[in-house]
């Protein structure tokens, strides 16, 4: 989406100047100054109400963000602050009970954390009973809900002593439990 970008910012301006410009020749017969000035300033003010109305915008997806959070900029974050640690595997625990992304399948959490880990890192989806039969080998991160660590609290903490929480959105529905 982000490749359009440029084309959509190009088009929008072609449109805002053509439109300065007819305003500029329709007031030209009502005023002295010439309708180049015109059209110079009324698309120089056009431009200051788009980049008004997109700062407007980008600070209620802030805002938003902020508040609410983001599933997807939290782990990406996370991720991206342990790229340096090549030894550790990552681990998704999720399934259609137990998600940890909202959206898509195993196939596309382990394509979005992909693209923020290390290449060397190991990425894998498990399945929650599969996990919870046999944990991983540390040092590791498993990203899952609540619910699920809330099933497991007892065993996880009395296999591993060490381990730490980190909760990924405000409202503590998903976490990241590292264990080093």
């Amino acid at each position: 989406m982000l490749v359009l970008l440029p084309f959509a910012a190009y088009g929008a301006a072609r449109g805002l100047y053509w439109l300065a410009s007819q305003v500029g020749r329709g007031m030209r017969s009502l005023t002295s100054i010439r309708s180049g000035r015109i059209r110079t300033t009324l698309f120089g003010a056009g431009i200051i109400i788009v980049g008004f109305l997109n700062f407007q915008i980008v600070g209620d997806y802030v805002r938003f963000s902020w508040e609410e959070g983001s599933i997807r900029g939290s782990t990406a974050r996370y991720l991206m602050a342990r790229t340096d640690e090549l030894d550790f595997d990552i681990y998704a625990v999720a399934n259609a009970e137990y998600p940890y992304y909202e959206w898509g399948d195993p196939d596309l959490w382990l394509n979005w954390a992909g693209f923020f880990a290390d290449p060397d890192q190991a990425l894998k989806v498990l399945e929650p009973a599969a996990f919870l039969g046999t944990f991983p080998s540390p040092p590791f991160v498993a990203f899952m809900s609540r619910d699920l660590f809330e099933i497991a609290r007892e065993d996880l903490y009395a296999e591993f002593s060490d381990l730490e929480i980190e909760y990924m959105m405000p409202d503590k529905s998903v976490l990241a439990m590292e264990i080093r």
